[in-house]
């Protein structure tokens, strides 16, 4: 699954569903946040969420801090700078069209390269200012 931060998650949500990804139900205990969510060509589930804006339920709140204490170093906020999926040659193409109807992703050049088990295919997508890839 993956997150993704959207200034309006229903709306996105909405979108997605328009052009035919399939939304995913998901069962909410009482008090839980309602994350809307479709799923990727793959499989992959994607979790519309916004964070700490007004008016809009925060999907931090369904997670517990573990670990370390708060406010220290060790409880500073990480950002992932990319992401990677794993995607079979027959879907590759789809998968890239999927990203960039229903996320604003821009598919890159395709790249082949040499693996011990054969030739890979790579191709990034990302927005225009690079934030999300």
């Amino acid at each position: 699954a993956v997150g993704l931060e959207s200034p309006d998650p229903r709306g996105a949500a909405r979108r997605a569903e328009a052009l035919l990804a399939p939304v995913l139900p998901r069962r909410r205990a009482p008090g839980d946040t309602p994350l809307e969510a479709v799923a990727a060509p793959d499989g992959t589930e994607l979790f519309f969420c916004a964070t700490g804006r007004p008016g809009l339920p925060d999907w931090r709140a369904d997670f517990e801090k573990t670990g370390a204490e708060v406010g220290t170093e060790a409880d500073a906020a990480w950002r992932v700078d990319h992401l990677s999926l794993t995607q079979p040659w027959h879907q590759f193409d789809e998968a890239a069209l999927f990203h960039r109807a229903v996320l604003g992703l821009r598919p890159q050049e395709s790249v082949d390269v040499a693996d011990p088990y054969g030739l890979l295919r790579s191709r990034a997508v990302s927005t225009d200012d690079g934030a999300v890839r």
